[in-house]
């Protein structure tokens, strides 16, 4: 009869480990500055959206001024006043997109700088153990 011992000491040269210490930094943040990391993404998401609708629209309007010979002069009037009008959003909220970006770029990497490397006791403020305890 096969145990789960018999098994486990068969697998002596399969399994091999070796722990290996590693550093990690954790960064204490507060509730305010994760909902302003937060707004900011969505924001971000939300006028790049419409900023890529606003550039598409403008090549779309291009193409149609450039591929239709028969438009009446009204039609490719209000085309053009289109394009324009499309070029404008898209470079606009392309501008705000990337100042959302950068502003949450800027706000995570304040984060990171307040970080403090300790060498030594990792907690300081700790007591020693009281020596008459038993």
């Amino acid at each position: 009869m096969t145990t789960l011992s018999h098994v486990v000491s068969g697998a002596n040269d399969l399994i091999r480990a070796t722990i290996q210490p590693r550093e990690v930094t954790y960064y204490l943040v507060t509730k305010e500055q994760l909902g302003s990391i937060k707004a900011k993404s969505i924001a971000t998401e939300v006028f790049g959206l419409i900023a890529s609708l606003g550039l598409a629209a403008f090549v779309s309007v291009l193409i149609t001024l450039k591929a239709s010979s028969s438009l009446l002069p009204a039609t490719i009037a209000v085309l053009n006043t289109y394009k324009t009008v499309f070029l404008c959003l898209g470079i606009l909220f392309a501008l705000i997109t990337s100042v959302f970006y950068v502003s949450g770029w800027r706000t995570l990497r304040r984060i990171t700088s307040f970080g403090a490397i300790l060498h030594g006791d990792p907690y300081p403020t700790r007591r020693a153990p009281h020596q008459g305890a038993v």
